[in-house]
């Protein structure tokens, strides 16, 4: 099978050796100038480090507004739980009562329905 025009393929069997050889004689290395060097280090000392992390105030106020949001949020959803299960005693409780209810009036009347 032919490999597609404009692609570089290289085979398995490749001698690495070679390909270093042929880099090194194209790649040459390159000394920056100066004025090169000097900008760099200029926008690179530009921003110290302390300065780009947020401050230990901030910190420390997300971390407690999150502490005191997660904790609101399980205070809710507790609650709702809560309120759920109580609701579901309640129903449950009626049905009992309508039950009976129909048993007493089933046994007053002499028949029995369920």
């Amino acid at each position: 099978m032919e490999p597609k025009q404009g692609y570089n393929v290289i085979p398995i069997q490749y001698n690495f050796q070679e390909l270093e050889s042929n880099l090194r004689e194209i790649l040459q290395p390159v000394v920056p100038t100066t004025d090169f060097v000097v900008d760099l280090k200029k926008r690179l000392l530009r921003y110290p480090r302390w300065k780009i992390a947020l401050p230990g105030m901030l910190k420390s106020s997300m971390l407690v507004s999150a502490g005191l949001f997660s904790g609101v949020l399980i205070l809710v959803t507790s609650i709702r739980a809560i309120v759920t299960i109580l609701g579901t005693f309640k129903i449950l409780r009626q049905i009992n009562t309508q039950v009976n209810k129909k048993q007493v009036s089933a046994t007053q009347t002499g028949v029995l329905s369920i």
